[in-house]
């Protein structure tokens, strides 16, 4: 080729070359100035105020310029400003705020921006972690300690929030309601003297401040004094009458006394100093509703700042009710749109809104259908509960509506509003709750009406009741009826229920006695013949009963007093003259009354287990021609009784029954959620049980609502029952962070955590159960149990105190207290010999006992005889040797002793368990683990994968076949599958460092990066292995420097390590040093 071509070939090269180096040039260049156009725009909206538009600039910007502080400052601010989608809005301004704090530690303000948001959000979680955190940081800022406080005060950990509140008192911090939350906290867990001491202290040492004096109200109001809470905040008033908190608190106070006109004139005065108190405006608004100034409520409500109004979702329900409740149906839809825009999320609360409206214009039955699925997706929304009950009664379905009350008393007992309607529509009131401290103040109440101390009387025997089963003598309610007497002599209702209790302590005569202390005093016959009735059947005078009967309904005889009749007969065991009642009633009322007669006489035979006469009424209702929709759900809710007696354990239950009944109800109604779960009920209670229909029945259910906590419940309940406890636990922490406020969703949590010997987190979710129901033996019990667990023997002790009150109320209690105070005193190494001769006289009452023969081998090694402790399991095993569990409980017994001889002994164990249950979860994963610890690492593999076969959702088990994978040199692109999988279900830090470490094999450092870092912050699994994977990521992104750093600090805490890891950390020193000379 000619020397001329070769020059026109290289120009034309040099010239493409020239041409591709200006396009690439001419794009970046393009890229550059589109993203200053983004600041330029962005900063152009903010400052008109356009805070949507600028927020959208702002992260187009920061994609590319992630670090600048200025950006994100504004970028945080538009966030806050921003009304749409607030949650999404707020977390946004978070994590911009995280970052600006992170990488600039003195920008102190913007430090305190970002946890102002967490409380904005109530992110207690997210507050009292990164306060924490930061604390480590800049351990001087008191006020990063306050903060820390206050989030572990709201998630109701009680004893880690005293210690915080403490280290600040004993600092001599200037927050005042540190000392006032700080002895509401005392005197909760009992301890009065030290919470006023608290008080008294602070006083001494800011002897002149008002907002110290105010703290002695706060406390009051906190437990529950009004009286004192009264008189303490007129001397803070006197001190410092226009403060703003001062005055917010004595609006609180007026609230406790409802005295609603000074409540409102508080908040008035309150928000004249400071307008931006949220809190003050919801208080004056509920105030000004109570004294009927409706135009006032509105007026408040519609001229609030909407950024003040946005962050709290109440103020549109309070204002779309009260625009509700005057017929504005316009503006109450104008309020709803409002609320959709700012929270996207809450569907269910848009639903109970338009059931509001449907059931102010009559449409009663149409709301009943929508407030059922509000309740059933949040079962603590008392508002909906009470609508619902408002819907029933109005569409004449009086039997529901009482459901729905007594549900909604027993959850909420200091609803004034649901406890008034219950009254009006059935004349009695169900609430026992705290029955036991009202009856001793009302005791020790010198004005106490008479009618109040029969209230409470009655409240007090169906607490009793409701924990006993069965009526006991109890002083206190026969103190309370005498005092009602003594205060009026001629009060029927304290003479009725002191003759009804005396029939139920077998004393008769004593029930005479009392009836003719009532003739004597004046009482009126009339008035006490359902009470002489219930004497005469003490007396199994049945004919006598039933005479007083006649006389009572002769002049006037109604379906609800038939009814108190027929179940105060049926409760005293005469249910045949119960049905006679009835039956008679139906003969002699009109039409309209005569079905509802005919369905209560099914209640009350399914109610007192007379089954199959309740399935035979049940049978000639549906097989009556003519059946109308009412009918129909009629029938089925008695159906739906009757299943929950036909699967009872108790005498006359009838599985196969009870399935034909559920499928028929499910079958009827498809889309009834909750006849579904309990077909799913039913297919368990077989023998053997159906796990797979069972499970059937649930997971459609959970496609459609992934936080259905009945679902969750239920896929929980039934992986329990498999031996499936990790699994289990996913699902019930599923179920419980979708209601929170439910205790028995919450205990059945804790229950599985302690299954899965998750102590300190069972702990944390006993802690909030107990302060939901105080007087929850089973939390008590188990709270008592984690706190041995992890050697909180004096946080134990406390609890069984507390536990014991419940025994002494519940005997069948006394031997697990008995054993549980055992553990204590074998865990101080006290009396060892006698706890061990108390758990063998339980064994040898009951030697199908686990948990006893479990102790009594534990106590047994403790004293050294281990083969002893070893021969009582493997006998227990072997005495029960068709149960899996049996011989699981002697692998574990075997693999706790870490011998090589036991580990062959413990995999014989594990075997004869999966001969009484094939692929039985509990038994796989003991010869998984046991595998591992043998470092057999194919034969755990292979174990692994036969487990998820069957289990193919248990993190923990998708966890180990990752990390196995990982170790075998396998497929890594399947490992890292392997642990997504188990991510997806549940967030633990040594699989977000699995998920790091196998990116980073992979060449996927960014990724790696990522990982890496969360598990770095999270301070869970800090070690030199940690450093040495970050270092490498560094260096996968080029980040040399950071990865000079981690390397070596990996090199620093690498003493003791392995030679592997050292051998790492020399070659990443290597590589560094290889690309230092290259630079």
């Amino acid at each position: 080729m000619s020397r001329k071509l070769w020059l026109i070939i290289g120009v034309a090269a040099l010239f493409i070359l020239l041409l591709c180096a200006a396009g690439v040039w001419g794009a970046v260049l393009y890229r550059a100035r589109q993203i200053d156009q983004s600041l330029e725009f962005a900063n152009a909206h903010f400052a008109a105020g356009e805070w949507g538009l600028a927020k959208n600039h702002f992260r187009r910007y920061l994609a590319e310029h992630p670090k600048d502080v200025e950006a994100l400052g504004k970028y945080a601010l538009a966030c806050v400003n921003t009304l749409e989608d607030r949650p999404k809005a707020l977390r946004d301004a978070t994590i911009a705020y995280y970052h600006i704090a992170i990488n600039n530690p003195n920008d102190e303000a913007a430090l305190r921006s970002l946890i102002e948001l967490y409380e904005k959000r109530r992110a207690w979680n997210d507050l009292e972690y990164y306060a924490g955190y930061f604390i480590r940081r800049y351990p001087d800022r008191t006020w990063l300690k306050y903060e820390r406080a206050v989030a572990l005060d709201n998630m109701q950990r009680g004893e880690q929030a005293i210690e915080a509140y403490r280290e600040l008192t004993e600092a001599g911090a200037a927050y005042a309601d540190v000392y006032g939350n700080l002895a509401r906290l005392l005197y909760g867990d009992g301890l009065r003297d030290e919470a006023q001491a608290v008080l008294e202290e602070a006083e001494a040492r800011f002897p002149d401040a008002a907002l110290i004096r105010l703290q002695w109200p706060r406390y009051y109001l906190g437990i529950e004094d009004v009286e004192r809470a009264g008189e303490t905040i007129q001397e803070v008033l006197d001190l410092a009458p226009n403060d703003p908190e001062v005055l917010s608190v004595a609006a609180r106070v007026a609230v406790a006394r409802k005295q609603w006109q000074e409540a409102a004139l508080f908040c008035e005065q309150a928000l004249k100093q400071r307008p931006d108190r949220a809190e003050t405006y919801l208080v004056l608004a509920g105030a000004y509703q109570k004294i009927g100034e409706v135009a006032k409520t509105l007026s408040l409500l519609e001229n609030m700042d909407p950024l003040l109004r946005v962050d709290y979702p109440e103020f549109f329900l309070f204002h779309h009710d009260l625009l509700i409740l005057e017929e504005r149906f316009e503006e109450a839809r104008r309020v709803l749109d409002e609320y959709r825009a700012a929270y996207p999320g809450h569907a269910v609360m848009f639903d109970y809104m338009e059931a509001r409206e449907l059931l102010a214009k009559g449409e009663a039955t149409r709301a009943s259908v929508v407030l059922t699925t509000v309740v059933e997706s949040n079962p603590n929304f008392a508002p909906a509960q009470y609508y619902q009950a408002v819907a029933y009664l109005q569409s004449y379905k009086r039997d529901r509506a009482w459901n729905v009350l007594v549900r909604l008393l027993r959850n909420f007992p200091d609803d004034e509003r649901a406890r008034a309607l219950y009254e009006r529509a059935f004349g009695r009131d169900p609430a026992a709750e705290d029955a036991t401290e009202t009856a001793r103040l009302l005791l020790a109440d010198p004005t106490a009406s008479a009618g109040s101390l029969v209230s409470a009387a009655g409240r007090l025997i169906t607490e009793k009741l409701r924990r006993n089963g069965a009526l006991v003598r109890d002083t206190t309610v026969e103190s309370l009826l005498e005092a009602s007497i003594k205060r009026d002599p001629s009060h029927a209702a304290a003479y009725a229920l002191l003759a009804d209790v005396a029939c139920q302590w077998q004393d008769v005569a004593g029930a005479r006695n009392v009836l003719a202390r009532a003739a004597a005093a004046g009482v009126p016959e009339a008035e006490l013949y359902l009470t002489r009735a219930g004497v005469a059947l003490a007396e199994n005078d049945v004919p006598g009963a039933l005479e007083l009967f006649g006389e009572a309904t002769a002049s006037n005889t109604t379906v609800d007093e038939v009814v108190r009749w027929a179940n105060s007969f049926a409760a005293r065991g005469h249910l045949e003259a119960a049905l006679t009642l009835l039956s008679g009633a139906v003969a002699a009322s009109p039409p309209e009354d005569v079905e509802a007669l005919e369905f209560e006489e099914v209640a009350l035979c399914a109610r007192f287990g007379a089954v199959e006469q309740a399935l035979g009424l049940l049978s000639g209702l549906e097989s009556r021609p003519g059946m109308t929709p009412e009918r129909r759900r009629a029938v089925n809710e008695q159906k739906e009784q009757l299943v929950y007696v036909l699967i009872s354990p108790e005498p006359g239950g009838d599985p196969a029954e009870a399935a034909r009944l559920a499928d028929e109800l499910r079958r009827d109604e498809p889309g009834n959620r909750r006849f579904q779960l309990l077909y799913g009920r039913v297919l368990l209670s077989q023998n053997p049980p159906d796990y797979a229909g069972a499970r059937a029945m649930a997971t459609p259910l959970l496609e459609s609502n992934p936080s259905d906590s009945d679902a969750l419940t239920a896929l929980a309940d039934i992986a329990l029952r498999e031996g499936d406890v990790m699994v289990a636990l996913d699902y019930a922490s599923r179920a419980a962070a979708s209601n929170p406020q439910d205790a028995s969703t919450q205990l059945f949590l804790a229950e599985i955590q302690m299954r899965a010997q998750r102590f300190l987190e069972a702990q944390i979710v006993l802690e909030n159960v107990l302060t939901l129901r105080p007087e929850d033996g089973r939390a008590m019990e188990l709270l008592a149990r984690a706190y041995i667990a992890t050697d909180r023997l004096r946080q134990a002790e406390a609890m069984l105190a507390r536990f014991e009150r419940v025994v002494q109320e519940s005997p069948g209690k006394a031997g697990t207290l008995e054993l549980l105070r055992g553990k204590v005193r074998v865990a101080r190494g006290e009396n060892v010999r006698e706890v061990e001769q108390a758990l063998r006289r339980r064994y040898v009452a009951d030697p199908d006992d686990a948990e006893v023969l479990r102790e009594l081998a534990l106590v047994v090694a403790r004293q050294g005889r281990a083969a002893e402790s070893e021969q009582l399991v493997k006998a227990y095993a072997e005495n029960h040797s068709d149960s899996a569990d049996a011989w699981v409980m002697l692998g574990r017994h075997y693999l706790a002793s870490n011998s090589p001889h036991r580990q062959m002994n413990a995999s014989s164990a594990f075997t004869r368990a999966l001969l009484v249950q094939t692929d039985y979860p509990p038994a796989l994963r003991g010869l998984i683990e046991l595998h591992m610890r043998a470092n057999n690492r194919a034969e755990a593999l292979a174990l692994c994968e036969r487990y998820l076969k069957f289990r193919p959702s248990d993190p923990e088990v998708l966890y180990r076949k990752a990390f196995l994978l990982a170790r075998l040199g396998r497929s890594l692109a399947e490992a890292l599958a392997s642990v997504e999988a188990a991510l997806d279900i549940a967030e633990r830090s040594e699989y977000v460092y699995l998920r790091g470490t196998l990116n980073l094999a992979l060449g996927n450092h960014a990724k790696a990066l990522e990982d890496l870092q969360r598990v770095k912050q999270s301070l869970e699994l800090d070690s030199a292995e940690l450093d040495l994977a970050l270092a490498e990521a560094y260096l996968g992104v080029g980040e040399s420097g950071l990865a000079a750093q981690y390397c070596a600090s990996a090199r620093r805490r690498a003493v003791g390590t392995t030679p592997a890891t050292v051998k790492r950390i020399e070659r990443i020193e290597a590589l560094l040093d290889t690309e230092e000379d290259d630079s």
